[in-house]
């Protein structure tokens, strides 16, 4: 299977590297995924618009990782399981939790509710 090639970041220039610097500030990196999507800026572009869409809906930060945890163990994705564990673990959930969920095990309340229905 072919492969992208991320965008270096030291390779960017005008629209592209303020994007990229703009994340870099934001997570204090650069993810692959958006140094690959630099290479196409309306893509990621689009990503990061409906990134930003989604933070202005009702779940909250924790509940949004939930779903990135079970939705990328379902995929099998190593790099978003991966990604969005540390994301988790920054925004307060428990080391246990974030097993649970990627398990689609964790239960009680609206956190299980959540995950379950992911």
């Amino acid at each position: 299977m072919p492969h992208i090639t991320p965008l270096a970041h030291a390779d960017s220039t005008g629209d592209v590297k303020t994007t990229l610097d703009t994340i870099k500030n934001r997570i204090g990196m650069v993810p692959n995924l958006y140094a690959t999507l630099a290479k196409a800026p309306a893509a990621l572009n689009g990503l990061l618009a409906l990134g930003g869409a989604l933070e202005k809906g009702h779940l909250s930060k924790p509940e949004a990782e939930l779903i990135a945890l079970i939705v990328g163990q379902l995929n099998d994705c190593s790099y978003c399981i991966s990604a969005h564990s540390m994301i988790a673990k920054g925004a307060g959930i428990s080391p246990a939790d974030i097993l649970a969920a990627r398990a689609g095990t964790l239960t009680g309340g609206r956190n299980g509710a959540i995950v379950a229905l992911a």
